[in-house]
């Protein structure tokens, strides 16, 4: 088995990581801060946008790996990828936007990737016990 599908999920999450990543970087730059965030409010909300992709990404990737072992479908998977990715970037452009309030991209976004996790747990559940 290649796993061509958890290869496309987790290199477009890499990809938003880095550039997340990035942000965090340019705010270390621009403040000179090596650690903590100097009681900025966008560099802090930077730190997090970046910090929960990073928690939420190996869950989710993980699960779609096992669900590619298990051979769940290819549609369902693409599917859960695809909405796992676009749930992480309405998370990130929602939190950024809203400097940690409240937005509806931030709500969706979360409620999105919390769907997939769901969605994966149940299909791996079941793939494994029948």
């Amino acid at each position: 088995m290649n796993f061509e599908i958890t290869a496309i999920y987790t290199s477009i999450s890499a990809f938003l990581i880095l550039v997340l990543a990035y942000r965090v970087t340019t705010f270390r730059r621009d403040l000179k801060v090596g650690v903590g965030d100097k009681g900025d409010l966008g560099f802090s909300v930077a730190i997090r946008a970046h910090a929960n992709l990073v928690e939420y990404a190996p869950i989710t990737l993980l699960l779609i790996l096992i669900a590619e072992s298990l051979n769940v479908g290819d549609l369902l998977l693409h599917f859960c990828g695809t909405v796992f990715i676009l749930s992480r970037i309405a998370h990130a452009w929602g939190y950024t936007k809203s400097l940690g309030g409240y937005s509806p991209f931030r709500l969706y976004g979360i409620l999105g990737n919390w769907l997939v996790i769901v969605v994966l747990s149940a299909c791996n559940l079941y793939a494994a016990i029948f």
